[in-house]
């Protein structure tokens, strides 16, 4: 693990979700396997961060105020934007299928485990270093 979280070290994921108490959550997961977190309430404050510099992954929630995350996704998809990983609870699996089609690579249905939560960040990553922005093998909602 220590080895993979000095690899991790210089990787950034945009965590974007307007559940306070998830985000920071899933932040302090993210952040002890060894990436750097950024974070944001909504998909208007996530681009404002992606203004400012690149990402290696977004993890968006797909249910929040001012600008959604399939909104988001359709904004990133407009460029060469990161892998996206779309997370979802209460819109359940039809919004996260949704997602795909709107160019997510990956997604996980809420609740998710620390376990699934750190393989889709380490796969969202890996496959942006190794096929030019496509996760290689993030967890898929399977219903």
């Amino acid at each position: 693990m220590a080895a993979e979280a000095q690899t991790n070290h210089s990787r950034r994921i945009l965590l974007v979700d307007d559940d306070d108490i998830l985000r920071d959550a899933s932040g302090r997961v993210l952040e002890r396997a060894g990436f750097h977190v950024l974070t944001a309430q909504d998909g208007k404050k996530a681009l404002r961060i992606l203004e400012e510099g690149s990402v290696d992954l977004v993890i968006t929630d797909l249910v929040m105020p001012e600008l959604d995350g399939l909104e988001l996704i359709r904004e990133l998809r407009r460029g060469a934007g990161p892998p996206i990983l779309a997370i979802s609870g209460e819109s359940g699996w039809r919004f996260l299928q949704m997602a795909m089609v709107f160019g997510a690579q990956g997604t996980l249905l809420k609740p998710y485990s620390i376990e699934q939560l750190m393989e889709a960040g380490a796969a969202g990553v890996k496959g942006r270093r190794g096929r030019g922005g496509k996760p290689s093998s993030a967890r898929s909602c399977g219903r």
